[in-house]
């Protein structure tokens, strides 16, 4: 259910402050579909939800839909190209040396 309201474009649970003269983006605590995930599911869950919208927003906010990313899962963040090009020649050098004790054999 809820994959299907953060994929959402009509539904925005976030306001406009300009109150220092800088526009931020902010939660709206009023909006009851978050209102009522927080009362259901807790605070983890809705801090969950409240990121992976604003992500999405940020990403891609005229589609709504989830963008492919390289993600660093030790780290918890995402992945530099360096180290999506270590993951890949790693990945060539394991093969290679597969291959190749296959071919020995």
């Amino acid at each position: 259910f809820w994959g299907g309201q953060i994929g959402d474009v009509h539904w925005n649970p976030f306001k406009i402050d300009e109150s220092d003269g800088t526009a931020k983006r902010l939660v709206d605590k009023k909006d009851g579909k978050l209102r009522k995930l927080k009362n259901n599911y807790g605070e983890e869950v809705y801090n969950e939800v409240v990121r992976t919208k604003l992500e999405i927003e940020d990403y891609n906010a005229s589609g709504g839909y989830v963008i492919s990313e390289l993600w660093n899962y030790e780290e918890k963040r995402k992945a530099t190209m360096e180290e999506a090009v270590d993951v890949m020649l790693k990945i060539r050098n394991d093969l290679t040396a597969k291959m190749n004790k296959r071919q020995r054999l």
